[in-house]
């Protein structure tokens, strides 16, 4: 058995209110980001983070994942209104029997180009407003040359110069949550280091076989404790890493079937404290290694003892 030292659980048990909180943060941040990555129309990846990802990192994230994007229901048509803007006072209906033959035939190149986009950017928020007031037209001529196609495009034609900004809010945004979950999962991965090294220091391989009784896999159970206790890119990293390393210094097995049933063999409520620092040992080990350290102590448990239960 693996029993936690009682006068371990207060602290554990606060420490892990504050974990599953900011792994919930860190799964929205990487939802949002995976939608935003999808989004951008005419500023590529590589052009912003080449360019723009310096100018501006000095803008503050303030506005939730939530609010940044706003869902729609018909995303083409959503675009099409965007591009032509309803007149004052103009209402719904008149505004579609006025827009009805443009509609009609722009309608296939719209829903080419953002049917599938459920997401469309919100342009009342702080970060899109700095966002255009830091780079006027001006500024960005002075970014482009005059003769390129992105600067041809975006000079002459107010849309396009709104699609610019829609752009690089797009991946300003992306970046920014990729920093939030990178500094979330320091701060809290950190807060368990001392979690793990009682598990390093005291629970070798006869304690785990004495906890892993059963070799059945409980799904439900496993998705139920770990929604917001791991985060599922760690999960899916480690499993590639160790699943077929090409090094032999990794050693090979499969870590989520291990995760599910180190969840499913929980009997006690503290056994959570024991799946979240398996999880976290199996980050870190992978951290290590990839960093040449193989003898450390998460790399050394988990090639002696967890890569063979």
């Amino acid at each position: 058995m693996i029993m936690i030292p009682n006068k371990m659980l207060p602290e554990l048990n606060e420490r892990l209110k504050h974990h599953t909180a900011e792994i919930a943060a860190c799964n929205v941040y990487f939802q949002m980001a995976r939608m935003a990555n999808g989004l951008a129309t005419l500023l590529d990846r590589n052009t912003y983070q080449e360019i723009f990802i310096n100018i501006l990192s000095d803008i503050e994230l303030v506005t939730p994942p939530t609010d940044a994007f706003v869902p729609v229901d018909n995303p083409a048509f959503e675009a099409f209104k965007r591009n032509n803007p309803m007149e004052d006072g103009e209402t719904p209906e008149a505004y579609r029997e006025r827009m009805e033959p443009t509609w009609e035939a722009e309608k296939d190149d719209y829903e080419e180009k953002y049917g599938n986009k459920l997401f469309v950017v919100n342009q009342l928020t702080p970060e899109y407003v700095a966002i255009t007031e830091k780079l006027p037209i001006h500024a960005i001529e002075t970014i482009f040359e005059p003769t390129s196609a992105l600067m041809i495009l975006i000079k002459h034609d107010q849309k396009k110069l709104e699609e610019f900004y829609d752009d690089l809010y797009i991946w300003y945004n992306m970046f920014k949550y990729l920093d939030m979950i990178d500094m979330i999962r320091l701060e809290t991965f950190s807060n368990f280091n001392y979690m793990i090294e009682w598990i390093v220091n005291n629970v070798n391989f006869k304690d785990w076989q004495e906890y892993l009784t059963s070799n059945r896999v409980n799904e439900e159970k496993y998705a139920l404790t770990c929604e917001n206790l791991i985060f599922n890119p760690d999960i899916a990293a480690a499993r590639k890493f160790y699943f077929m390393p090409k090094d032999e210094n990794i050693p090979q097995f499969d870590v989520v079937n291990l995760m599910q049933r180190v969840v499913t063999n929980m009997r006690l409520k503290s056994d959570v404290h024991i799946v979240l620092a398996t999880y976290l040992i199996i980050i870190y080990a992978m951290i290590d290694i990839n960093a040449g350290k193989y003898d450390s102590e998460s790399a050394t448990y988990v090639r002696e003892i967890l890569s063979k239960l």
